[in-house]
């Protein structure tokens, strides 16, 4: 089945990035955080294989990859990332990319921290909107990304009934999903 997709379409409103939480560092991640980056994005991602030569090749070196963020504890442990990626056959959209938070992070805000700094940064390398792909049972990372801005974008036709199905689950949401796909 496809993944979902969803775009923020521009800048208007990006909220700023808020102040991390006491303790913890939001920072661009290096090539010393691919060990950890791979435990993180397994927990988050537990159907990809996650090693560090992966992280190292799919966003510490990639080109089209231009930011990947982390938010760390002062003694070094990840609890989130997201990454802001090129896609050409998208441009002048950027995307949102890997966001995951460790399971003892969830329900903090970190997601949200992360995605507004690789946002910030793909409005600085002078994209004109984001988007990013996301899967259906991923509920709160979707009303994260709502609040963020995004809304569904319509991509094949099992899209809308998905969309649909989502809505009856996002019930402050569901009017702007159901607007968004064509079924308000």
């Amino acid at each position: 089945m496809s993944q979902l997709m969803m775009r923020r379409p521009g800048w208007d409103g990006l909220p700023s990035i808020p102040d991390r939480p006491e303790g913890c560092v939001l920072r661009a991640a290096v090539h010393g955080d691919a060990e950890a980056l791979a435990r993180l994005l397994s927990s988050a991602f537990p159907e990809f294989h996650w090693t560090a030569q992966r992280v190292r090749e799919s966003l510490l070196d990639d080109p089209n990859v231009p930011a990947t963020f982390v938010v760390a504890r002062e003694d070094g442990r990840l609890l989130a990332t997201a990454s802001a990626q090129r896609i050409p056959a998208y441009e002048p959209d950027g995307f949102l990319h890997w966001v995951a938070s460790s399971p003892e992070a969830r329900g903090l805000g970190l997601g949200a921290l992360v995605s507004l700094a690789a946002m910030h940064r793909l409005r600085e390398l002078g994209f004109r909107a984001c988007r990013l792909t996301t899967d259906d049972e991923r509920i709160p990372a979707i009303r994260t990304y709502l609040r963020l801005g995004f809304l569904p974008v319509v991509e094949d036709d099992t899209h809308p009934g998905r969309w649909r199905a989502l809505a009856e689950q996002l019930p402050d949401w569901r009017e702007a999903v159901l607007a968004a796909i064509g079924s308000g």
